[in-house]
């Protein structure tokens, strides 16, 4: 539920800020795979974790980190394109609060 209400915020302050939808696809973004591949981990972890598989109970914090460190890597490559930055802070404190929980 906590994510339509954040594609909800974030398509009206697109359209609060004259932004388009088209113009999304004009953004020329680097290292795509890593993002898709960062995704489909953490997918899988909410799709496999209720089912208490042994596997994704032991390894669920490091596949965690893992995806996290794809992402920054994905976005590094991108640092030129606007808000990258806030992005990469952004996920530096998941990649913190996710080792802290660890302990």
């Amino acid at each position: 539920m906590l994510y339509l209400y954040i594609i909800i915020i974030s398509i009206l302050i697109g359209l609060f800020r004259k932004g388009t939808l088209s113009s999304l696809s004009q953004i020329s973004f680097k290292k795509v795979e890593l993002l898709v591949l960062a995704c489909l981990i953490q997918g899988g972890l909410v799709f496999f974790g209720p089912r208490k598989l042994e596997f994704i109970l032991n390894y669920s914090s490091y596949a965690m980190i893992l995806s996290y460190i794809m992402l920054i890597i994905a976005v590094c490559y991108n640092r030129a394109l606007k808000g990258m930055n806030i992005i990469i802070l952004g996920i530096i404190y998941l990649i913190i609060r996710q080792k802290l929980s660890l302990n």
